[in-house]
């Protein structure tokens, strides 16, 4: 299942924090935790994501009282592709884990969807890459890490509402 049906989303990475985690019997995990914003999210990226109907209903606009919705969405890990250039060839960053996708409606009623990916163990290759993202758009294209039993167009992924609506 993928987070987004479509491909080459434009995202630009808003923020990169590093976190370790230590346990007891297990050796220490370093985490990057990606925020990833889609700005403008219109109505194709919308749909491709599974939520057109929670932030539009049956309107050609986003809902006049809307101006957030958290969603919880359980996927399995994912690929993220991102591409630089056409020309140039792609990174790949494997493994991310999806947690938490924000959709936000201004006051123009622009909407705009902020993801947070989490990469444990990252290779210092993919840091080098990822701050040099920092703060540009590149086209991203997410696909499960492991590939699924069921196909993807008779599955839908699970969303459940977390944030109630501001207004």
């Amino acid at each position: 299942m993928r987070l987004f049906t479509r491909d080459h989303v434009p995202c630009v990475l808003d923020a990169i924090a590093h976190k370790v985690q230590t346990f007891a019997d297990e050796p220490d995990r370093r985490l990057c935790v990606l925020t990833l914003r889609v700005d403008p999210c219109d109505r194709e990226l919308l749909a491709a994501l599974g939520a057109l109907e929670l932030v539009c209903g049956l309107q050609s606009q986003p809902r006049p009282y809307l101006r957030r919705v958290d969603l919880a969405i359980s996927l399995e890990p994912q690929d993220l592709d991102v591409r630089y250039d056409p020309e140039l060839p792609r990174l790949t960053i494997p493994d991310a884990r999806i947690g938490l996708v924000s959709i936000r409606v201004d006051d123009d009623g622009i909407v705009s969807a902020l993801v947070r990916a989490t990469v444990i163990n990252a290779e210092p290759a993919i840091l080098a890459a990822l701050c040099a993202w920092h703060t540009e758009t590149r086209a991203v294209t997410f696909a499960p890490a492991q590939p699924s039993l069921f196909d993807e167009a008779d599955s839908a992924p699970t969303i459940r509402r977390v944030g109630r609506p501001v207004g």
